[in-house]
């Protein structure tokens, strides 16, 4: 996880790791995850990390599954819902359901620890 807290706990360990991160604010791809970018930064004085985004798409697609059934308790309904849902434009940027699967297209970049900072490869 990109975060101070790692680099504290790893400290000069961590110099020089390559690894593989989803992409960053850098690459907003609809108003929608611009809105919410925006907003936590302001309210919590810094970009969200990855889980938060992950964390609030999946909470409004399921927001959105029980919205749309009948009965909160269908879980047939709401596991419909999610397999049948398209597209979904949230915090992460547009995630698209190909039936059971679901195609996440966002960019990864290589990143590394540089003078104990997260830098691009």
């Amino acid at each position: 996880m990109q975060n101070q807290q790692t680099l504290d706990i790893a400290g000069y360990n961590a110099e020089g790791i390559i690894y593989s991160y989803p992409g960053n604010q850098g690459d907003i791809q609809t108003p929608a995850q611009e809105a919410f970018i925006a907003t936590y930064t302001k309210k919590y004085g810094g970009e969200p990390h990855l889980v938060v985004l992950n964390s609030y798409d999946a909470l409004m697609i399921l927001a959105e599954a029980l919205d749309s059934c009948s009965d909160v308790k269908d879980t047939e309904c709401v596991r419909e819902y999610i397999q049948n849902l398209p597209v979904f434009d949230g915090a992460r940027g547009i995630i698209t359901s190909e039936g059971e699967f679901w195609n996440t297209r966002f960019p990864f970049h290589l990143k590394t620890v540089r003078d104990g900072a997260y830098v691009n490869y």
